[in-house]
């Protein structure tokens, strides 16, 4: 599988560091770019459901890199939360957090034009033509003649 974009473009677009991941990279230097390497799998095994239409690592589209980092970071934003949601405020009883969505519908338009639509076989017409003496039938008993 292809992946649509490294953790160095991840970790320039969020910003992320070890520390935030609670990553003790004396003890684990590359843990960081592992863990987001493996996101990066999911996400662009995500962008390959849904087009139906994977690319190859010399081929790989701007908006695919794109999404793919985008939904990376939703990924780490939701790591991030888990790891923080003892959040408490007196005399406020309003609870907001990051939206968990990890490939939300701004990502899903964004690959529009990549979508190939799956043919339903099963509701497929077939159109007959029969070539008769001088003229032919064409579908729905249709004489023609030439």
């Amino acid at each position: 599988m292809t992946l649509y974009c490294t953790s160095e473009d991840v970790i320039n677009f969020t910003q992320i560091t070890p520390v935030k991941l609670g990553i003790d990279t004396k003890k684990e230097p590359n843990k960081l770019e592992t863990i987001i390497t493996k996101w990066i799998q999911h996400a662009s095994s995500l962008i390959d459901q849904y087009t139906k239409n994977p690319k190859k690592e010399n081929e790989i589209p701007p908006v695919y890199e794109n999404v793919c980092i985008r939904i990376t970071a939703h990924m780490i934003a939701a790591a991030e939360t888990y790891k923080n949601t003892s959040l408490v405020r007196i005399n406020d009883w309003t609870v907001r957090t990051v939206p968990t969505e990890i490939f939300s519908q701004a990502e899903k338009d964004d690959l529009e034009t990549f979508v190939i639509e799956t043919v339903n076989k099963r509701n497929s017409t077939i159109n007959m033509i029969t070539i008769s003496g001088d003229g032919y039938f064409e579908g729905n008993d249709k004489f023609k003649w030439d």
